[in-house]
């Protein structure tokens, strides 16, 4: 039996494949139409089975143009520029979702064969391979098989060839295909005929193939069996270049599971020598967790064809056709079949629903995991941390949110960040706009990808308050709430690198989750003569004794900081003073984590039953009507790329098809802040005036869907000198060739130079005048960076020698913010407004005041070998305290937006959810995302989303078990 994220080409389950390891070596020098020379090809895999054949570059010489040619249509080199120094015309990936694989059980389909030979590889590799083609159209046309290919691995322990077809799915493409075969029929390997150079085939649109295992030729030995298939790509796209992927950390589950298929798989020594590889080795059977492939195109560089992590996502492809504007039209068909049925559908793969979906499928549930963007989690703007900034408004995942933080636009407007469409289609930021432009309001990037926000935040992984959860203990009677409980599912995901396990600063902390942890790395500071200084006056300010003291070693230097901000210290919360910030990176390669790996591995053990659809835009959930009340039996989604008018790509993007999946136990939605409450209302769940206003059946009055949202008080104060901070020195940003500070991020494996850091070089953490006396409420960390707001742009916009001083106010008090429906067309932005200042204005401005006077301070106690620094931002002229809080109010922005879709007690008309995540009055249905919050948490939000995914796992687990 397929495991459920299967998407088999025929519907036929009843197929299996044998596993095997390969090595692809090269091939040699080919030319023709395609361009110059075929190049080295590399792949490493963990154990080679049927369906990765798309991933592979073979080895050899005769099958290199035309498998290449073969597997991913025609290959054409772009003839175009790239304005976008992230966009590297001579790097591609894959990444529309023509179904490349599946299986077939017969062979006696095959016919008109001629086949060509390829010897002489050694060890565990393709040595022999038998191309067939056939010329007869109708094989095409009825669906049959059109080539075939042998693979011959030869082993110490014994022998076997595996038969594996391709399919052309689309019979009008077979007027493409030219009769003759691409290769001559000929024993000598060299002898290649070129891919036809007709004008037809240049013109035409790359042929959808399927490939698939056919069935053992011959079997001396045993071997696994594993029954999966893959669903991706084919089409090559220009996209960012891939760089070193973030290394598989497997959660224990998924470990067992390969353990336990690979006792039966071949012997594998395997060293990778590509930098890409960080110099992994394995000499074990199953446990390798990479799959790297790089195929050389005519002298252009890496061309991946097939994003190798992707392994069972299921990406939907572009077809021709617009976007619809009628939500009417994306109703899809509601039939429920066996195929499109799950134990659990969860809508978002952020830092809500990715770890739940994983962990859910862990615990032996079929779960569908829907995102409406794709997957760029080896994009390098994304792996490397110092580019937070840049992937916040990296294109392909970004979507570009527009909010209102007063109703009144004459007071929004006198905010500098304030953003205008101008007649042209381009934004304006500032005031004086060109007549005729539109007002937009404060730019708010939200993320659409697999991974969701992880994939684009600033990596802070701070563990929360533990008033956090007694606030929610406390209002719904709920003990498994209490702060006591919940430290065990931070110690569940936590993957620690910067604490020795079994010493006494463990207590609290995880060392086999799935979300690495470590720290910035302070020889960095060390070096900088400056980023020195401007730590030795925090800490005059915060009166150590050492702030004077010269300063020459690592262990110096961390005597001024607090080292763990997580620590499981009773008095933690209420401790003041300069942190070392833990981030999310991993302490090898130096590259975000996020819970993708999670998703990743756990889609593609086939011990577990998950599957991920990407460019799947959810529109509606779907209700049926029982006594106790309606309950949620599934959803229903736009198939496509850049759907959502968010999208700065939407402009371009194609609906390529609509889809509706059913689930027997319940639909989670985890779709964020924003659209959580936004599709919860689209489906007929909100406050029932709203609803009926827009013509929407009411199937449950729930006032409270989309009200109480907050968020963070956040400003900065600036200084600038006139020259660039010595650790930027040799960066370029990737914006020349030959980034010395990329090569040495991607290369360097004992220093990884300041890409491995997300620039914030210390944080203090304080308690305002007016704070809960048992926690924080101030949080003042210094970048090197000229960071004000978002603005679009913005990230393009630092310079490299100011200093700034992000303030932030934890626990803010107001919660007036509401998330409201323009229209019913489920692709068009909600209204979102913040209403900044209307509860507990006059205290949280007052502890945002108190930071910026901090701020002002440390940079007056700081004396650079170039000098002080000069205050831009908000300068000199604003100095009294009047002048300085009017600034705040007027500057002030947020970007850990919460607390929408509330939990509450039972009774709670001003809460949409009980204890356990399940929307009130609804059956079937849960919200798990920072929408839940009744009260927005600590400083930096992610590390409590991350914990509550994890509590909303064990608590649906233990639910279902028991009903």
């Amino acid at each position: 039996m397929l495991p459920p994220y299967i998407q088999h080409p025929n519907g036929n389950e009843d197929h299996h494949t044998v596993n095997s390891d390969i090595n692809f070596q090269s091939c040699s020098s080919q030319t023709g139409k395609y361009g110059g020379t075929c190049g080295s090809q590399t792949a490493e895999h963990e154990t080679f089975y049927a369906q990765e054949l798309p991933f592979f570059g073979i080895d050899a010489q005769s099958y290199c143009t035309s498998l290449e040619l073969l597997l991913s249509g025609h290959y054409e080199p772009p003839s175009h520029t790239f304005d976008d120094p992230f966009q590297q015309p001579e790097r591609y990936m894959a990444e529309d979702d023509r179904q490349v694989m599946g299986m077939l059980s017969e062979v006696d389909a095959f016919g008109h064969e001629a086949s060509l030979h390829q010897n002489g590889i050694s060890g565990p590799s393709i040595q022999t391979g038998s191309y067939y083609q056939t010329t007869d159209p109708s094989f095409a046309a009825s669906g049959d098989v059109l080539f075939a290919l042998d693979v011959h691995n030869s082993w110490n322990e014994g022998q076997d060839t595996r038969r594996f077809g391709v399919q052309i799915h689309d019979p009008s493409l077979i007027q493409h295909i030219p009769p003759t075969p691409y290769l001559s029929a000929s024993s000598t390997p060299s002898v290649l005929s070129p891919f036809p150079a007709t004008p037809d085939l240049a013109a035409a649109d790359a042929p959808v193939f399927t490939i698939f295992d056919v069935a053992p030729v011959q079997q001396s030995r045993t071997a696994p069996v594993r029954e999966d298939v893959v669903a991706s790509s084919s089409t090559l796209t220009p996209q960012r270049p891939t760089t070193k992927k973030r290394k598989a950390e497997e959660s224990e589950p998924t470990k067992a599971g390969k353990a336990a298929k690979s006792k039966s798989g071949y012997p594998m020594k395997f060293t990778c020598n590509n930098p890409k590889c960080n110099g992994y080795s394995t000499n074990q059977k199953g446990d390798w967790n990479r799959h790297v492939l790089s195929a050389q195109h005519g002298g252009k560089g890496v061309v991946p064809v097939l994003l190798a992590d992707a392994i069972a996502i299921r990406q939907t492809t572009n077809i021709t056709g617009g976007i619809t504007s009628s939500a009417s039209s994306i109703i899809g068909n509601n039939t429920q079949t066996v195929s499109n049925t799950y134990d659990y559908i969860v809508v978002g793969s952020g830092p809500g629903g990715g770890p739940l979906a994983a962990r859910l499928a862990q615990a032996g549930f079929s779960v569908l995991l829907l995102d409406a963007g794709a997957d760029h989690g080896t994009d390098s703007i994304i792996e490397i941390p110092l580019f937070q900034t840049f992937a916040s408004e990296y294109t392909p995942i970004t979507w570009q949110y527009f909010v209102d933080h007063f109703d009144d636009p004459t007071v929004a407007m006198k905010d500098p960040k304030f953003t205008w469409k101008q007649p042209n289609g381009t934004f304006w930021v500032g005031p004086n706009p060109p007549a005729g432009s539109e007002p937009l309001g404060i730019y708010y990037p939200r993320a659409s990808t697999l991974g969701g926000c992880a994939e684009h935040n600033a990596l802070v992984a701070l563990y929360p308050a533990e008033d956090d959860w007694n606030v929610i203990a406390n209002i719904t009677g709920d003990s498994s709430w209490a702060a006591s409980n919940m430290r065990q599912y931070w110690q569940r995901l936590e993957n620690n690198q910067y604490i020795t396990p079994g010493s006494a600063a463990a207590s609290g902390h995880g060392f086999s989750g799935w979300l690495d942890t470590t720290l910035t790395d302070l020889e960095l500071v060390l070096a900088d003569k400056r980023w020195l200084s401007l730590l030795q006056g925090a800490a005059a300010v915060m009166g150590n004794s050492l702030a004077n003291a010269v300063i020459t070693s690592v262990d110096v230097l961390s005597s001024l900081m607090i080292t763990d901000a997580n620590s499981d210290s009773p008095n933690r919360d209420i401790t003041q003073g300069i942190y070392q910030l833990p981030l999310a990176v991993n302490n090898v390669t130096r590259a975000r984590s996020s819970p993708r790996n999670l998703i990743l591995n756990t889609a593609s053990n086939s011990a577990f039953k998950l599957k991920v659809q990407l460019n799947s835009l959810v529109t509606r959930i779907l209700f049926e009507p029982t006594l106790t009340g309606p309950r949620a039996i599934g959803i229903e989604y736009a198939n496509g790329s850049h759907l959502f008018s968010a999208d700065p790509s939407t402009g371009s993007a194609t609906l390529t098809g609509v889809g509706a999946a059913f689930a027997r136990r319940e639909v989670i939605i985890s779709a964020g802040t924003f659209n959580t409450p936004q599709l919860l209302k689209l489906s007929g769940i909100g406050p029932a005036a709203e609803l009926e206003a827009l013509g929407i059946p009411v199937v449950l009055n729930s006032p409270a869907v989309g009200t109480n949202m907050q968020d963070r008080y956040e400003v900065t104060v600036t200084g600038s000198l006139p020259t660039n901070f010595p650790s930027y020195s040799d960066c370029t940003f990737l914006q020349t060739p030959g980034d010395p500070c990329f090569e040495q991020w991607m290369t360097n494996q004992t220093d990884h130079g300041i890409y491995g850091t997300n620039g914030v070089a210390f944080g203090l953490i304080l308690q305002s005048s007016i704070s809960s006396p048992t926690s924080s409420d101030l949080f003042v960390g210094g970048l090197p960076a000229n960071f004000h707001g978002y603005f679009p742009g913005y990230s393009a916009a630092a310079d490299l020698h100011t200093w700034s001083y992000l303030v932030l106010k934890a626990h803010s008090h107001n919660n007036a913010g509401t998330v409201t429906l323009k229209s019913t067309n489920p692709l068009d932005l909600p209204h979102v407004s913040f209403k900044s200042w209307t509860v507990g204005g006059d205290l949280d401005l007052q502890a945002v005041y108190e930071g910026v006077q901090n701020a002002r301070a440390m940079f007056n106690k700081t004396i650079t070998p170039d000098g002080p620094f000069v205050e831009t931002f908000p300068g000199p002229s604003v100095q009294t305290e009047a002048e300085v809080k009017a600034w705040i109010q007027t500057n002030a922005w947020g970007h850990h937006a919460s607390c929408s879709v509330p939990i509450g007690a039972l009774n709670d008309s001003k809460s949409v959810l009980d204890s356990s995540f399940r929307v009130k009055g609804v059956n079937g249905l849960r919200v798990v995302d920072a929408s839940v919050f009744p009260k927005i948490p600590d400083f930096y939000i992610v590390g409590s989303v991350y914990m509550i995914s994890e509590k909303a796992a064990d608590v649906i687990i233990q639910q279902a078990r028991s009903s």
